[in-house]
């Protein structure tokens, strides 16, 4: 109806075209005109049966139209077909509880439209968040400063916490209880202010729950050495968030280093290159010798001290030095240390078998199995001195990165006793 009122207007315009300003003023004022007494004869059924089926029609109402813009049925209609259409009611409908919970069960965010007194209202606040959690911001502080509402709101939603009311905000115990009632809290914490990220007890329980949140320290914070020591000491990936002057720190990299070595990777250049600071490293983790600098890699003087620390580094040397027997001993002594006794017997097979080894064996089994072979009879003095030796003395060989090797006998008085006694 209102565009065949709007065609008719259009056929009635001035015949010359519109070529002039003068007529084409003229003609646009009686179009508007026109269009204006096809609305205002529209009936009332006309415009509730549109806003049933676009909320958005209210709209076209206007300012002037009063009676329509504060008919409840009409408007109550508009904002559950389009939430949004409270924004052209009357104030008083604005300020009507069912009116406003039927708009925002239709879109939260028309919360925004609602009057002061309607913001205010837990109920329709908190149906207004949950159909769109954005409508916090547009809720009041009587709503965002209420201290269980907004724990259980951030508790399902932790980006909640960013539209927390300005005196909730400051208080140290509410971000407590955000931090101790969800693991997700640590993320709800980054939206605290700035004097709450710099409470150590705070950023403590936050990087309890993650390490990730140490960034969101203040940056006074993050500054502090001894509080990053004892952060770094709980999680060693808290040396990512460290700036430039802690990581040049020799006891904060270190104690990241011991428990992964990727941690050298976030060590300033010097200490990466600082041959005392990773032969220190390295008696923790000897896969230390593997990042040290290739000139180090290659100085036989620096992987003997390496294996003299700890001997298993020496299984990230090159292939020669593992095969070198002095180095090898280096590192047996560092493993399994000194004793008195017999010297170590290693023989350095390094996987290889024997010809000699397989002549030896061949030839005890034969002896062994051959019933004609002669047998020496042994008085039963010296079976029991070698029984109570062979009880004593029972000698184990073991392999290490290819090198076979055969400890030490024990016990050298007790084997003294039995040579002498046959």
């Amino acid at each position: 109806r209102p565009r065949a009122h709007a065609f008719a207007a259009a056929a009635m315009a001035p015949s010359d075209g519109g070529k002039s300003q003068e007529s084409t003023a003229s003609w646009r004022a009686f179009r508007a005109q026109a269009v204006a007494k096809a609305e205002a004869k529209r009936t009332r059924a006309d415009w509730l049966q549109q806003v049933r089926q676009e909320g958005w029609r209210l709209e076209m109402a206007g300012d002037e139209n009063v009676e329509l813009r504060n008919d409840r049925e009409l408007v109550l209609a508009a904002v559950q077909q389009d939430g949004l259409a409270l924004q052209h009611a009357s104030d008083d409908l604005r300020n009507d509880k069912e009116v406003v919970r039927a708009a925002v069960a239709n879109n939260g965010d028309a919360l925004r439209y609602g009057s002061l007194l309607v913001r205010s209202d837990k109920d329709i606040a908190l149906l207004a968040i949950r159909t769109s959690w954005g409508a916090l911001r547009f809720a009041t502080d009587i709503v965002r400063n209420d201290r269980d509402l907004m724990l259980g709101i951030v508790r399902e939603m932790w980006w909640a916490a960013e539209y927390v009311g300005e005196q909730l905000r400051v208080e140290s115990f509410f971000w407590y209880q955000v931090l101790h009632q969800d693991p997700m809290g640590w993320m709800a914490f980054s939206y605290a202010p700035g004097e709450m990220r710099e409470n150590k007890g705070l950023v403590m329980q936050a990087v309890n729950s993650d390490v990730l949140a140490f960034k969101y320290a203040d940056g006074d914070l993050r500054s502090d050495r001894e509080f990053a020591l004892e952060c770094v000491k709980k999680d060693w990936r808290v040396i990512k968030s460290l700036g430039e002057e802690l990581r040049e720190d020799h006891e904060i990299v270190l104690a990241a280093v011991q428990q992964d070595l990727e941690a050298l990777e976030y060590a300033c250049a010097d200490l990466r290159s600082d041959q005392d600071f990773l032969l220190e490293a390295l008696s923790e983790n000897p896969r230390t010798l593997s990042y040290m600098p290739e000139a180090m890699r290659e100085d036989r003087a620096v992987i003997a001290e390496a294996a003299e620390i700890n001997g298993t580094s020496l299984a990230y040397a090159r292939e020669d030095f593992r095969r070198d027997k002095q180095l090898l001993n280096t590192a047996m002594r560092s493993i399994h240390g000194s004793c008195t006794g017999l010297l170590w017997r290693t023989e350095y097979t390094f996987g290889e078998r024997r010809d000699s080894d397989e002549v030896a064996g061949d030839d005890s089994t034969a002896a062994d199995d051959d019933p004609a072979a002669p047998q020496a009879e042994a008085s039963p003095d010296a079976e029991r001195s070698e029984a109570a030796a062979a009880a004593t003395l029972r000698p184990s060989t073991d392999t290490w990165e290819g090198v076979a090797l055969t400890p030490r006998w024990e016990g050298l008085q007790q084997l003294e006793a039995a040579v002498a006694a046959a």
